[in-house]
């Protein structure tokens, strides 16, 4: 057995399966430039100590992950037609109607992949941040990892020309021009609807403006990639998305949403990230594999609730996080649980109970998906934008969940994971009473710039006042 070998037990491929995908799956890393050493790490250290992988379902929803990984630059023969849109859209509502469309597309979420598996798993995101700087994409050009990962994945010719490449940049200021760098590079077609919108510090992301404005967005892309793809998208293809989308929120995210009100949680924030982002994202090679996976899950995750298992013992203190992982740097969560917390939150929890019923309420009675779409891309763009919004969704997630305490990291070349975090956590500290940290740290690549031991110093001071702050709330209790 060889590390590829090893690395299709551990993401979950059956014996058969993984003997015909093994060599699809050699061919595809090394075009991401993943190398055998590479792959060695990944089964050695970020998998297996990252996620659970002692769970059937936890590996399988890792190796839907690695398949898509894959797809991305080794198509089936039959796509001829390729098509993006970029994180952190909701792609999978988006691309679906696409792909139903014609089969022959290929959709994907290219830099989304480029980081929630090329970094996460196997630590080689930094081979495509450097080609673009090589490329002209400077600091003070293009200072986001994840704009700079989106064109040295062109750059590197690791991505073909994509023959629609649809944006909606509802926070980010930098994602226009590295569209126009990569369309400069290799002629991809973009459509940018490019619009960064300063709503007051108390306002409503979903306003009515909002809304329209997303909708007929989103309409136009649509427009555009039936134009550029030779398509017809009909009111069915777009349906059929929306049931797809329904059947995720019923089957996965709320009960493994439920799950995590346990103590101790059942998994990590890692673990909770990967098994559902999927329906915010894309899968070109389709659901049923992501759905199988999810039902394994969930069986498991019952047991351990019913049995009072979790990730770490029962009453250790509960952090929540905002934007840090596993962008990269996932190792983080362990180092967390090393220390005695328990992080188990990831940002995706942080929109609270008020944005989770508002999407469930969406999903169940919208009918036009586009305005369905644009109350989710409403929900992203308030992350960039509102200040007050986030911090109430966050402290009614935190309230919910038993929070003991925050960390909202701070990447300073991104406004959403700047100024923003660093107020949302200085309102958690004074209206709420619980302590937070706002690291300064890389959330799309870890290259050494941000070291681990520098990290888990201020992990074990924070870590250390969550716990005696705990401990004061429940002796006041008591």
């Amino acid at each position: 057995m060889d590390v590829y070998d090893e690395l299709m037990q551990l993401t979950g491929f059956e014996p058969g399966e993984a003997k015909e995908y093994k060599s699809t799956l050699k061919a595809g890393l090394q075009k991401w430039l993943v190398t055998e050493d590479d792959v060695r790490f990944a089964i050695t250290e970020r998998l297996p100590k990252c996620w659970s992988t002692n769970l059937e379902g936890m590996r399988k929803i890792l190796g839907c992950w690695l398949k898509e990984f894959i797809r991305v630059v080794m198509p089936t023969p039959e796509e001829t037609k390729v098509c993006h849109v970029l994180y952190p859209q909701p792609g999978m509502l988006y691309l679906d109607p696409i792909k139903r469309a014609d089969p022959s597309i290929q959709v994907g979420v290219p830099d989304c992949l480029a980081t929630l598996v090329g970094s996460a798993y196997f630590g080689v995101g930094w081979k495509y941040v450097e080609a673009a700087e090589r490329e002209g994409a400077a600091i003070e050009q293009i200072t986001c990892s994840l704009n700079k990962a989106r064109y040295g994945l062109h750059v590197l010719g690791i991505l073909p020309r994509a023959d629609a490449s649809l944006a909606f940049h509802t926070f980010c200021e930098d994602a226009a021009l590295a569209d126009q760098l990569i369309h400069e590079w290799d002629g991809t077609r973009t459509w940018t609807p490019y619009r960064v919108r300063d709503i007051p510090f108390a306002g409503d992301p979903f306003d009515a403006d909002n809304i329209n404005y997303f909708a007929a967005s989103l309409k136009e892309g649509h427009r555009k990639a039936e134009e550029w793809l030779g398509i017809k998208i009909t009111d069915e293809h777009r349906k059929e998305a929306m049931e797809i989308l329904g059947r995720g929120f019923i089957e996965i995210m709320s009960p493994i949403w439920g799950h995590m009100k346990a103590d101790p949680a059942p998994l990590n924030a890692n673990d909770v990230i990967y098994a559902t982002l999927p329906i915010a994202s894309a899968l070109d090679t389709g659901y049923d594999d992501f759905f199988k996976a999810n039902a394994i899950l969930q069986e498991e995750l019952m047991q351990m609730v019913e049995k009072g298992e979790g990730v770490v013992p029962k009453g250790t203190p509960r952090v929540a996080w905002r934007g840090v992982h596993p962008w990269g740097c996932p190792w983080l969560i362990p180092m967390c649980h090393e220390l005695g917390l328990s992080a188990d939150s990831p940002e995706a929890f942080l929109f609270g109970e008020f944005a989770i019923s508002n999407a469930m309420d969406a999903v169940g009675g919208e009918e036009d998906m586009y305005m369905l779409m644009a109350r989710l891309l409403a929900l992203i763009s308030v992350v960039g934008t509102s200040v007050d919004f986030v911090y109430q969704s966050t402290s009614d997630h935190m309230k919910e969940y038993g929070m003991d305490g925050l960390i909202s990291s701070t990447y300073r070349p991104c406004r959403a994971f700047a100024s923003h975090s660093l107020m949302v956590a200085r309102m958690i500290e004074q209206k709420m009473g619980l302590p937070c940290i706002t690291p300064d740290v890389d959330i799309y690549i870890d290259r050494g710039d941000f070291p681990k031991e520098r990290m888990k110093t201020i992990l074990e001071t924070f870590a250390d006042v969550v716990k005696k702050s705990k401990a004061k709330r429940e002796g006041v209790k008591q």
